[in-house]
């Protein structure tokens, strides 16, 4: 029998499963999807380059434990690029350029920040973590917790003297039965606890050179037209990775009805409207929906 079962392979799940590990606990963790991170997603566009985040860029001054572990991983850290003006998008073909040096202070990690996910994995013996296996039925029994996994194979059943809980509260709610195991009020709870971002989607642009900063340009550009209402720098590292990245407005229900293709084509043109030619000539563009 398990120690510790944790269900959920993102930053809390995988942080967990590195602090029990070391403690001398036998600890496994089970992650429905194919890849651990769970929001944390950074890619590579070729074998060997630079990551680019699309899911969470940043952390901010005010979150210490962030920035402790970021120092104590030994990983590094960058301060989001904000040098240079922003421009504005008050509709088509009116785009204000402002020096108003307000550029939100925040950090970033080079390469990043799936490097949080891979410096805690390290240490973990593989037989760990378990991927694609989607928890199914959690049961409490009167020494035990019993999690019935949904796997690559058969249906199995797991054991484990503590439960560790690491996905959204409504998943808790509409995927692990825990109608079952948990109060009522503490239910109720969850289920109106708003996941943070859940509607969003990213549109990301990959360039060879970030033209913007040779222009006098921060990267942040703000729109009343769309698809995208925020845009970012997004390079990877301070010389390499280099990219935009755009929040898209659009409420999810009406994205619905357009295709990934239409999308980023949308969000191209508007690249394009705001900064010029030199936005077309994007290398890759990914939507993260």
């Amino acid at each position: 029998m398990l120690d510790v079962a944790i269900i959920g392979g993102g930053l809390a799940g995988v942080y967990a499963a590195n602090l029990l590990q070391s403690a001398g606990r036998s600890v496994r963790v089970f992650e429905a999807k194919k890849r651990l991170g769970g929001r944390i997603h950074s890619v590579e566009l070729h074998a060997g380059s630079a990551r680019l985040d699309l899911g969470p860029t940043w952390y901010w001054p005010h979150q210490p434990r962030m920035q402790a572990l970021v120092a104590e991983l030994g990983l590094v850290q960058m301060p989001q690029y904000v040098t240079g003006d922003a421009l504005y998008e008050l509709g088509v073909g009116n785009v204000v350029r402002q020096g108003d040096g307000q550029g939100m202070l925040s950090y970033r990690l080079e390469g990043g920040l799936a490097q949080l996910i891979d410096k805690l994995l390290a240490p973990l013996p593989s037989a760990t973590i378990e991927l694609d296996a989607a928890v199914c039925g959690v049961e409490r029994n009167s020494d035990c917790w019993t999690l019935t996994l949904n796997g690559p194979g058969a249906q199995q059943q797991i054991s484990a003297q503590h439960l560790f809980v690491a996905v959204a509260p409504r998943i808790v709610v509409a995927k692990l039965n825990g109608a079952q195991w948990l109060p009522e009020s503490l239910l109720s709870a969850l289920a109106a606890t708003p996941t943070w971002m859940a509607a969003q989607a990213k549109f990301v642009a990959a360039y060879d050179l970030p033209f913007w900063r040779s222009q006098g340009l921060s990267g942040d550009a703000f729109s009343r037209v769309g698809p995208m209402v925020e845009v970012h720098d997004a390079c990877a590292t301070e010389n390499a990775g280099c990219a935009l990245f755009g929040f898209v407005g659009v409420p999810a229900v009406e994205r619905a009805a357009f295709s990934r293709e239409e999308l980023a084509g949308a969000c191209m043109e508007q690249l394009e409207r705001i900064f010029g030619a030199s936005a077309q000539r994007a290398r890759a563009v990914i939507v993260q929906d």
